[in-house]
C-alpha cells in the first residue's frame, strides 16, 4: 500500500527452490517474479509499455532478483529420485555459507510416467493402482522435508467435482486422499461462489477495507494448528497481474467471523523465532 520496498520479515539468508512441470521458466516464471517484486503488472513488463516510475521499479526488481537465492528447475516427467537428487544438490550448495535452503515448491504434484516406472521397479512387477503411486510420492516428499529440515509446498490440480459439487476438502484434489495423506497442512483455493458472496457481504460492510474477496483459502487440514476450529476459511483479494494477495478476514466453516493472530517466522542460523 505504501508503494515502497520493505525488508524481508523472514530473514536475509533464506534460499528457495521451485520445481515446475508446466510453466516455461524464462517466458512465464521470470516475468511473474519481477512483477511481484516491482508491483508492475506482468502484461506491462512483457509489452514494454512502462511509465518512468515503472521502469525505475522494474530496474530495482531486476537487481533484487539477481541477488536473491531463488532457484528455478523444470521437469515434466519427474520421479522421486529426481526430487531427492535435486534437493540434495541445492542443500549441499549452501554448506559453509550464511544461506540455507529453507523452502521447496513443487508445481504440480501429479502422476508421471517416470513415477509409474519407478514404482513398478520397486514393486518388482506386482500389480498396483494409481493411488498407491501417489501415496508413495506423498510419503517420499514428507521424508525429504524431515531429512533436510524443509518446508515443502506441493500444488495439485483440482477435480471437476470441486466446482460442480462445491467440495473444499481432499475431494477437490485430483488423486483424492493419496497426495495430501502425509501433508501437515491442506488448503483448497477457489473464488467465492455466488452463494458465498452473499454470505460474505455483511462481513465486508463491517470490515476495515470494505473490499469483497475474490479468493478463498479453505484450510481443511492443519495438523499443528493452534485453532480448535476445523475448515477455517481465509478470505483475500488477489491481484493476479502482480501476484499480490491482501488478506481481508477469516471465517469458520459456517461463515461466521473469527480472529486469527498473524505470525512471522524469522529464520536466523539454526534458530527459529516466532
Amino acid at each position: 500500500d505504501k508503494k515502497e520496498f520493505i525488508k524481508n520479515p523472514n530473514g536475509d539468508f533464506n534460499a528457495g527452490l521451485y520445481i515446475g512441470n508446466e510453466m516455461d521458466i524464462k517466458r512465464e516464471l521470470e516475468p511473474m517474479i519481477l512483477a511481484f517484486i516491482s508491483g508492475v503488472p506482468e502484461k506491462k513488463i512483457k509489452s514494454g509499455d512502462l511509465t518512468e516510475d515503472e521502469k525505475d521499479r522494474l530496474e530495482v526488481a531486476i537487481q533484487c532478483s539477481e541477488k536473491m537465492q531463488l532457484h528455478l528447475e523444470y521437469n515434466d516427467n519427474y520421479d522421486n529420485q529426481f526430487f531427492k537428487d535435486t534437493i540434495d544438490e541445492y542443500h549441499n550448495k549452501y554448506e559453509n555459507t550464511p544461506y540455507s535452503l529453507r523452502i521447496v515448491v513443487i508445481d504440480y504434484l501429479e502422476l508421471t510416467s517416470a513415477l509409474i516406472n519407478e514404482y513398478s521397479f520397486i514393486s518388482k512387477g506386482a500389480s498396483f493402482r494409481e493411488d498407491m503411486i501417489l501415496l508413495n510420492l506423498s510419503k517420499e516428499i514428507k521424508t525429504l522435508a524431515k531429512v533436510y529440515g524443509l518446508t515443502i509446498i506441493g500444488y495439485t490440480q483440482t477435480t471437476g467435482e470441486a466446482v460442480t459439487m462445491g467440495y473444499r476438502d481432499f475431494r477437490a484434489i485430483k488423486g483424492g486422499k493419496a497426495i495430501p495423506n502425509k501433508a501437515d497442512v491442506g488448503i483448497i483455493c477457489f473464488p467465492p461462489t455466488s452463494k458465498e458472496t452473499a454470505l460474505l457481504k455483511p462481513l465486508v460492510e463491517k470490515s476495515k477495507r470494505r473490499k469483497m474477496p475474490n479468493i478463498g483459502f479453505n484450510i481443511y487440514k492443519n495438523r499443528f494448528g493452534s485453532s480448535d476450529k476445523n475448515n477455517i476459511k481465509i478470505w483475500a483479494y488477489q491481484e493476479l497481474g502482480i501476484g499480490k494477495y491482501t488478506f481481508l478476514f477469516a471465517t469458520d466453516e459456517f461463515y461466521q467471523p473469527i480472529t486469527l493472530e498473524g505470525i512471522t517466522v524469522n529464520f536466523r542460523d539454526e534458530e527459529i523465532t516466532v
